[in-house]
């Protein structure tokens, strides 16, 4: 959701992104703009807000802010996607995975995907993520990364086609876990179980990750709270590695701000990225 001057919170994203309009002009014809440009504010529990001037930037913005807390987990799982586990991860790989991940996710498909199937804003959102992601480990280097890849050699510059591999193997995921409900379903129902008998309390559904509650007052800023199962970041080291998880654990809400004034009233971190 976009929309000029307040900040709308996207969970699914664990991120705020703002389309301001694109300005690509300059005082003299030798400056040349940068192709990606986002400010990014981190608030409560390690909540970015990124304020971006397209998708491609929105995208650059949020690779960033998730490389930073989840660089590990995220290298990983590329990893995964590209049918290289066993490669790089040794015994914690799975060869039958990938086996099917190469022929899942062929280059020949996933260039396909770009060209053919996905509209050009996802394509430009999911270069500039990539590109944010590889900014994250420019700045750090290998050898200063979390612990759980530091050094790895694993770890390299992703491009376009890995995000879009890693995207479509979450596919594949959801599919085969709504396969295996159906399947748990009639195993149930062939095992003479009734689910929809009354004195029988059955609920088969895919965990939730998240909730929220929007209301409003007299003023133009929503009041928002959020219900986080997760925290931000998968790093044992970071401040955000169980806060949010620990707050949901005792019943807690997070404020979450829409509007620039209340952002910056809880910001604890700011930066500004190009490139």
């Amino acid at each position: 959701m976009f929309s000029g001057g307040k900040h709308l919170p996207a969970l699914a994203l664990v991120s705020t992104l703002l389309l301001t309009a694109c300005d690509n002009s300059s005082d003299n014809g030798l400056s040349i703009a940068p192709t990606y440009f986002a400010d990014i504010v981190w608030t409560q529990y390690g909540i970015p807000h990124i304020t971006a001037k397209d998708y491609g930037s929105a995208g650059y913005g949020v690779g960033y802010a998730y490389a930073r807390e989840n660089f590990c987990t995220i290298m990983r799982e590329y990893v995964f996607a590209a049918g290289e586990s066993a490669r790089y991860l040794g015994d914690e790989g799975d060869l039958n995975s990938d086996f099917v991940m190469h022929l899942y996710n062929s280059d020949e498909r996933i260039e396909r995907m770009i060209k053919d199937d996905l509209p050009d804003d996802i394509v430009q959102e999911l270069a500039g993520y990539s590109a944010g992601t590889n900014r994250f480990l420019k700045e750090t280097g290998v050898d200063h990364l979390a612990e759980g890849c530091r050094g790895a050699a694993r770890v390299r510059d992703i491009e376009l086609e890995d995000v879009v591999r890693l995207l479509h193997k979450a596919v594949l995921v959801r599919v085969l876990a709504r396969d295996a409900l159906t399947r748990g379903v009639k195993a149930l129902r062939d095992a003479g179980i009734e689910l929809d008998k009354p004195s029988v309390r059955c609920s088969l559904s895919r965990r939730t990750a998240s909730a929220q509650a929007i209301t409003g007052d007299e003023t133009d800023c929503p009041i928002a709270y959020a219900d986080l199962t997760y925290s931000q970041s998968t790093d044992p080291a970071s401040q955000h590695y169980a806060d949010a998880t620990r707050l949901y654990s005792s019943g807690g809400w997070i404020d979450i701000p829409f509007c620039r004034a209340d952002r910056d009233a809880q910001a604890i971190g700011h930066v500004t990225i190009s490139q």
